[in-house]
């Protein structure tokens, strides 16, 4: 089954009022990782946002509105945040605000890697409120083999270290704050998820503490089951539409390039944006190209496709693309016989 790596964490403290907090030291963020903050303050509740300074574009961080309660106490504050899709950055630093100027600031930034494809769904998050040391996250739905894991956040009233799990099975704590009063842990699940609630023990907190999970929802990369013209077809008719087939339906994602080359000449006919009006997307898994012009008698063609042009609907799994010559290409048909008028 698809996987989690936990890369790095960063974080930062400060018992002093104030609305803004940068962690302490960066992060080395690939395209797709997944990213979840935990943003903790005290003296009257607020709001929060977290967002990356660095690279672009500069993340926002989703705070989801999870009920019973958003925050890990109601007189105070604290929440869970992620990124789903994160954008490249060797130096990702990042940003806490408050609405109002808050002390008891504590900010963490963990870094999440998925062994294939990336983080479609972030599933479910609970708070539990004062003391409570058995949260749960709340519902998490699952289908087949997808991957899950847990993060935790707890403080504790005094310096202490405390050994926590989450689903039974011992946590990995990344960092935390100075005198290990605020700290954070995660689990990876290695086997299947089924539908329910992952629970965390933290066995010494005696203060308040969250949980969140988060999941792979099918992380397979999706590839063509099929093209039409056929690969190396010949005789194509010049009036042919390109068409691909998927196994499950697909859509775009974002403006970039579905690109049909003319070998003959050793040209670029056109370029045709994979979120234009020229492209369908079938809910049969077929994505159907319109070209401007016919295609040359007797000329051969091929067709390239950029990286993540297109993802399918049910995981937002991106579509790798074609970047060669060989994958797809086909012959326009020739005309094998005199025009009509001519005599030789």
């Amino acid at each position: 089954m698809p996987s989690f790596s936990h890369i790095a964490t960063v974080g930062n403290w400060d018992n002093a009022s104030g609305t803004t907090l940068d962690t302490s030291g960066s992060l080395n963020v690939a395209a797709h990782d997944l990213l979840v903050a935990v943003s903790k303050w005290e003296s009257g509740d607020t709001t929060t946002s977290v967002q990356k300074n660095s690279g672009s574009p500069a993340n926002v961080f989703d705070f989801p509105n999870i009920s019973p309660d958003t925050h890990f106490y109601s007189a105070f504050g604290g929440e869970f945040g992620y990124v789903l899709d994160a954008a490249a950055d060797a130096t990702a630093t990042f940003r806490q605000t408050m609405a109002a100027a808050r002390d008891g600031r504590r900010f963490f930034v963990m870094q999440f890697r998925p062994t294939s494809g990336y983080v479609a769904v972030y599933d479910a998050a609970h708070c539990a409120r004062g003391t409570s040391a058995a949260p749960n996250s709340g519902n998490i739905s699952t289908t087949g083999n997808d991957a899950v894991a847990i993060g935790a956040y707890g403080e504790f009233s005094s310096n202490t270290t405390s050994s926590e799990q989450i689903n039974g099975v011992a946590a990995t704590e990344p960092t935390n704050s100075p005198q290990d009063q605020a700290s954070v842990w995660y689990r990876i699940l290695t086997s299947t998820f089924t539908n329910g609630a992952a629970s965390a023990t933290l066995a010494n907190i005696d203060w308040w503490c969250g949980i969140s999970a988060f999941k792979l929802a099918s992380t397979a990369a999706p590839d063509p089951v099929g093209f039409w013209p056929p690969d190396n077809g010949t005789d194509v008719g010049p009036g042919v539409d390109l068409i691909l087939f998927f196994a499950g339906q697909m859509q775009s994602s974002g403006s970039r390039n579905i690109v049909l080359k003319d070998d003959t000449l050793g040209t670029t006919v056109q370029p045709i944006a994979s979120n234009s009006g020229s492209v369908t997307y079938g809910a049969d898994g077929s994505v159907r190209i319109v070209l401007a012009s016919p295609l040359v008698m007797g000329h051969s063609y091929h067709v390239e496709v950029d990286a993540d042009a297109m993802q399918l609907v049910s995981n937002s799994s991106n579509w790798a693309g074609i970047s060669n010559s060989t994958t797809w290409n086909f012959t326009a048909l020739f005309q094998t016989s005199a025009p009509r008028g001519w005599w030789g």
